[in-house]
């Protein structure tokens, strides 16, 4: 990923990648970052909202290059659920699930994890963006 194509996950980073091959033959894209202080709510512990958007990303970017050639994909919806808090030192990466690729939808779980201990639980539903409608005045 690029700072010109992703500008916004770019600004919470820096962010670490690595390719995970599965069984299957295909390749899962793990998002990871050693949390900051820059990244910490007022409580100290790393802000929901930083988090959602990693998982987020992850599953965008996952489910996108999940066919050939790659979709271009949209968030429709995304359940959160905040299992434990990570501290500043703490690395978070991403684990996938992949439930289904559509023509028109697909449908994902992105875990995060410090280590094993699973921090946050996203489910997300994706739409290929040639099919959004323009939003007129």
């Amino acid at each position: 990923m690029s700072a010109e194509a992703e500008k916004f996950l770019t600004s919470l980073g820096p962010w670490y990648f690595k390719d995970q091959l599965h069984d299957n033959g295909k390749v899962e894209k793990i998002f990871g970052i050693c949390i900051e202080d820059r990244h910490t709510n007022i409580w100290g512990s790393a802000h929901g909202g930083m988090l959602i958007s990693m998982a987020d990303s992850a599953l965008g970017y996952n489910l996108s290059r999940a066919t050939s050639p790659p979709q271009k994909l949209v968030t429709v919806h995304l359940n959160a659920d905040f299992i434990a808090s990570p501290k500043p030192g703490d690395w978070v990466h991403t684990e996938m699930k992949i439930h289904k690729i559509g023509a028109k939808m697909s449908f994902a779980d992105c875990y995060l994890k410090v280590g094993e201990k699973l921090i946050l639980r996203t489910s997300g539903v994706f739409t290929v963006l040639q099919r959004l409608q323009k939003v007129s005045n």
